[in-house]
């Protein structure tokens, strides 16, 4: 640490009134940061701010150039050491409230994590949650920036899930806080939702709170809107709550999954097909979480029969995303099996072939992210049974048909095609079909048949696939590894010799 008067020479240059250069004040900044280092104690950070103003360095912290990046980071690391009971003192309060309701989001981010030492302690968390400070983190929930105001949720419901902070959160100012913001428009409101659900699905004693505060009711009415956007942002919302287990309890305790089951369903044909797609992804989300029981899942709501029958759907769109949802779930050994088991993956292949443009894109792609599964455990041998049968089911020659496709002028589907291949390529049985089908061997290495940058290294990918595996040299013809790994030691883009002089002299 350098001398006192050596700091307050630099207080004097960062001061609004010293009229210097920007390139004066830039170099005093980076002097403090030299001088101050990056860890400081807290005895060394008070001696700092002696002769050191936090109102000057809060002058320059919204600068939007160098300067502001500075300053900030020297106001991070002065206070950085200094508990909350401190920074939340008569001393420094002052900074931290201009900091919370500053227009810039780095100096609100600055002054949230500041809030946020409040954390490590009950006492801490109770003088917080009593505090104006408490006010301005809830109304930052309306800031614009949606990183910031993310920020300020996750400290809220921390707080709300201490004993300290849960009583407060639940308070009437606090809900009266929450009810106006949520007024300034459908974006805020749905971050005020979002908390809301996050803290009720927490615990028992959260859920209980938010029911007898009835601030649940309006939540779950949304899903339900006759405004469709306002019913797709919901079900959105509820897609991301499920994630955790304690968000997907609570969509069961207010039964959002019976309902939203029903709207995948729509059995009278009353939802619209945004609807029902957001659903299908619900879904979807819903059985990839490993803590989810999928066999209860399904026997409760059916989810699997629902499936299937979408896959005979006739709204292109619902099709779609059932279709990219199955390889969602099916790019896990857990979710593959349980698809086998329920036997989507049969009605999933008997589809296929009928399929037409995007929607046989879509199919392919989904397929090679089924084929991608691989297991190195106990599943080894059940995950290789029902990846090949996958492949066997997609046509009488899937070899051929894959060929055809990846010739097809449509860019999406020869990429989907390829993306099949090197999904099979990476399997000991895949290896196997495909080196010795003497067409396909013709056709992956012919350097001639791709014109394209993605369609030379898609074949390349291909090709290295077939060659990585340990186990390759007893899967593969002697005289077709030599060929296939020559074709990767030349790599992508390699042109042959007398192709180029060809080249050259046409």
């Amino acid at each position: 640490m350098t001398d006192p008067q050596g700091l307050r020479e630099i207080d004097q240059t960062l001061s609004p009134n010293a009229g210097v250069p920007r390139q004066q004040v830039e170099a005093a900044l980076q002097k403090l940061l030299a001088v101050i280092g990056e860890s400081l104690p807290m005895e060394a950070a008070n001696k700092a701010l002696q002769n050191i103003s936090l109102a000057n360095l809060f002058y320059h912290a919204d600068a939007e150039d160098d300067i502001g990046l500075f300053a900030r980071e020297a106001i991070a690391r002065l206070l950085g050491p200094i508990p909350y009971v401190y920074i939340a003192g008569n001393e420094y309060k002052p900074y931290l409230l201009q900091g919370l309701s500053h227009f810039s989001p780095d100096v609100r981010k600055l002054s949230l994590n500041q809030v946020q030492k409040c954390l490590r302690s009950g006492e801490e968390i109770t003088m917080m949650v009593k505090s104006e400070i408490f006010v301005m983190v809830l109304t930052t929930l309306s800031f614009q920036s949606s990183d910031v105001a993310q920020q300020a949720s996750d400290l809220i419901y921390k707080l709300a899930c201490t004993d300290a902070g849960h009583g407060e959160f639940f308070s009437n100012q606090t809900i009266s806080i929450l009810n106006a913001i949520k007024t300034i428009d459908d974006t805020i409101k749905f971050r005020v939702y979002e908390l809301i659900v996050r803290v009720a699905g927490s615990s028992d004693r959260g859920f209980e709170a938010a029911e007898d505060d009835m601030l649940l009711d309006e939540i779950i009415n949304e899903a339900k809107s006759a405004d469709i956007l306002i019913k797709i942002n919901a079900i959105e919302m509820f897609t991301e709550i499920a994630a955790t287990e304690a968000g997907f309890n609570f969509l069961k305790r207010v039964k959002l999954v019976e309902y939203l089951a029903g709207v995948m369903k729509n059995e009278h044909e009353t939802e619209s097909s945004l609807s029902v797609c957001s659903a299908i992804r619900f879904f979807g989300k819903l059985v990839s979480i490993e803590a989810v029981d999928i066999n209860e899942l399904d026997t409760e709501f059916g989810i699997m029969d629902i499936y299937k029958s979408l896959l005979g759907s006739s709204s292109m769109d619902a099709l779609t995303v059932t279709i990219a949802t199955i390889g969602l779930v099916g790019a896990s050994t857990r979710g593959l099996l349980i698809l086998h088991q329920k036997s989507i993956l049969t009605e999933l292949c008997d589809s296929f072939p009928a399929s037409a443009g995007n929607i046989k894109v879509g199919y392919l792609q989904t397929f090679s992210q089924l084929l991608s599964v691989h297991d190195e455990g106990d599943k080894f041998k059940e995950v290789e049974h029902v990846t090949e049968s996958i492949f066997q089911n997609l046509a009488r020659n899937p070899v051929e048909l894959l060929m055809n496709l990846a010739n097809q002028p449509m860019e999406e589907m020869k990429i989907a095609a390829f993306a099949v291949f090197e999904s099979v390529s990476s399997h000991e049985w895949g290896q196997k079909i495909l080196t010795q089908n003497n067409k396909f061997l013709d056709y992956i290495l012919n350097r001639t048949t791709e014109s394209t940058h993605a369609g030379k290294t898609w074949k390349y990918s291909i090709v290295r696939a077939l060659t990585m595996t340990p186990n390759a040299s007893e899967n593969i013809d002697p005289m077709a590894l030599r060929r296939l790994a020559e074709y990767v030691k030349q790599g992508p883009f390699y042109i042959h010799r007398e192709a180029a002089v060809a080249m050259e002299s046409g």
